[in-house]
């Protein structure tokens, strides 16, 4: 009874499989008949995994139709992958496809195809690097071309062109390298580096050419540091700088260079200051010279002796526009303020600045003269003696005109002493 249960069983379980995998064999075909290939694959894929990893062997119609089914999947997806420019993978999809079906032409066109269109995007590459004068490149994406293709005749014109072109630029490298070495012993510095250049610029790898052309650079450099040291010593820091820094430019390894630079950069600035300082005294703004000035000076190590000449140039121009103030102070008859402007200017010239010692002393006696007058004419007109007092008021005047109320004073004396019912003012004016 056992054997018999165990036998109908297993009856049962393999006509259950075999409807599974005929249920699974037509799906796969349907989707065959409608053109979708890889939901046919994967319909098989899934019934074959799952038979294998029931302990079973695999179905022999199934395994039949899934390898024919693989077959397509893999010629189309290889075909797709070369219409996606991802010729690589197509090719080897394609061979996984030989391995089912060796010899196939279908796979073998499309390898072709895949080969033949990797080749051609090499060649185009290539004849791009030719262009812009990369051989080595362009030499190696033509040989890149041939490994796809063998004798693939684009890539194999294309990486003969290149050797020509290199060969043709060898000769015309050496032809400019001549072209400088013969204008070296002629100290043509210019044209040596223009061949030399030229020389490299047809072929990069000749160090004889480098060699001359790091000479003549060199030669030049040291033809612009002479300009820029005349261009100093003549004050020109402005083109001083500028020769120094095509110097550096040609050959940075000269010495003192940078150092040159700065100090120039330097003057340079120091000149603007001493300019714009310039102007500013100009304008009689010496408060704002000076700031100038004193940053020039700072900055300054060639120009410092001139820029103290202007400093005191500052100084004394500014001691002038005072001295100028206190003169127009004493011509006016403000004596006092006169003489107190004349002394702040004495006090900042020790030395002197122009005859503010003379100014001084005159306006201290004429003062002191004023004073003593007008004292004198106060005490007589307090005791009466009016013609006394007359006298002395009209000395203050003379020696200080606007010297207290000295010319209230005097009018009023003089009414004093005019007669009863006479002109007190046509004294006044005669005694003026």
């Amino acid at each position: 009874m056992t054997i018999r249960r165990n036998v109908l069983a297993l009856s049962v379980a393999l006509l259950t499989a075999a409807c599974s995998t005929r249920t699974v064999i037509q799906r796969s075909s349907d989707f065959l008949a409608e053109g979708y290939v890889l939901q046919a694959f994967e319909e098989l894929e899934r019934e074959r995994v799952r038979q294998i990893q029931s302990g079973g062997e695999v179905d022999s119609d199934l395994q039949r139709i899934y390898d024919e089914v693989r077959f397509r999947y893999l010629i189309d997806r290889g075909r797709e992958e070369i219409y996606a420019d991802r010729e690589l993978q197509g090719v080897a999809t394609l061979r996984d496809a030989l391995n089912l079906r060796e010899g196939d032409q279908a796979a073998l066109q499309l390898i072709d195809r895949a080969e033949r269109k990797l080749a051609k995007r090499e060649t185009v590459i290539g004849t791009d690097l030719m262009m812009k004068s990369d051989f080595e490149g362009a030499i190696a994406a033509f040989r890149r071309a041939q490994q796809f293709k063998p004798g693939f005749a684009a890539a194999v014109e294309g990486e003969a062109s290149v050797q020509r072109s290199v060969s043709r630029l060898h000769a015309e490298a050496q032809k400019q390298f001549l072209e400088a070495i013969r204008k070296l012993p002629e100290f043509r510095y210019p044209e040596v580096d223009w061949h030399a250049q030229a020389a490299l610029t047809r072929d990069p790898t000749r160090v004889d050419a480098a060699d001359v052309k790091q000479r003549a650079m060199k030669e030049l450099a040291k033809e612009s540091r002479r300009r820029a040291d005349q261009s100093r010593e003549a004050k020109s820091y402005g083109a001083a700088l500028m020769e120094y820094r095509a110097a550096r430019d040609l050959s940075a390894d000269l010495p003192g260079l940078e150092e040159l630079i700065a100090q120039m950069e330097r003057e340079v600035l120091s000149t603007w200051k001493t300019e714009q300082a310039q102007l500013e005294i100009r304008a009689d703004r010496f408060a704002k010279a000076r700031e100038l000035l004193d940053e020039a000076f700072e900055l300054s190590t060639l120009e410092r002796t001139a820029i103290n000449e202007l400093r005191l140039q500052t100084s004394r121009r500014a001691g002038m526009t005072q001295y100028s103030a206190a003169r127009d102070l004493e011509l006016q008859g403000m004596k006092q303020e006169s003489l107190l402007a004349f002394e702040a200017i004495a006090a900042e010239w020790p030395a002197g600045l122009d005859d503010e010692q003379t100014r001084i002393g005159a306006l201290k006696l004429d003062i002191d003269a004023a004073v003593k007058a007008y004292a004198d004419g106060d005490e007589a007109e307090q005791k009466g003696e009016l013609a006394i007092a007359l006298d002395q008021f009209r000395t203050a005047r003379t020696y200080y005109a606007k010297y207290r109320d000295v010319n209230q004073r005097i009018a009023q004396v003089e009414a004093k002493l005019a007669p009863p019912g006479g002109d007190g003012g046509s004294s006044g004016n005669s005694g003026s």
